[in-house]
C-alpha cells in the first residue's frame, strides 16, 4: 500500500505525506521570507492499527474518486492531490487546497498523518 498527500507549491511551500507499505515521512517546502527551505522528518513504522485506521478512512471517503470537476484556476488558486497504489492498481485525485476543509475529504486524511507525523522538524 502506498498513500501519498501533497499539497505542495512552488511559491507557498506545503507539504507531501508519504506512507509506503508501513512506513510513514514527510518532506515540507517552507516558506522562509523571499526564500524556501526544504525539511524532511525522520521515518516513523506506523503500527497495525494506524493502517488500519488508514484503509478505513480511504474506504470511507471514497479516496478513489474525483468529484471536483475540473476547471481553470484562479489567481493564487493551488491543487492537493490524493495518491493511492496497491499492486498495480493506482487512483489520483485532487481538490482545490482552499477548499479542503469544506470538502472534508482529503482533509481527513492529511489530518491523520500530521497527528502522527508532528510538526515539521527545526519549522
Amino acid at each position: 500500500l502506498n498513500v501519498e498527500y501533497n499539497d505542495m507549491h512552488s511559491f507557498h511551500g506545503g507539504k507531501t505525506l508519504t506512507v509506503n507499505s508501513d512506513t510513514l515521512w514527510a518532506e515540507y517546502l517552507l516558506r522562509e521570507g523571499a526564500g524556501r527551505r526544504k525539511v524532511d522528518s525522520p521515518p516513523i513504522i506506523l503500527t497495525s492499527d494506524q493502517l488500519r485506521t488508514l484503509v478505513s478512512l480511504l474506504l470511507e471517503i471514497e479516496a478513489w474518486e474525483q468529484r471536483v470537476p475540473n476547471r481553470e484556476p484562479l489567481r493564487d488558486e493551488s491543487r492537493a492531490g490524493l495518491s493511492i497504489r496497491l499492486g498495480t492498481v493506482e487512483s489520483r485525485i485532487w481538490e482545490w487546497y482552499n477548499d479542503l476543509s469544506g470538502n472534508d475529504r482529503m482533509v481527513r486524511v492529511k489530518q491523520m498523518l500530521e497527528a502522527i507525523v508532528g510538526p515539521p522538524p527545526n519549522g
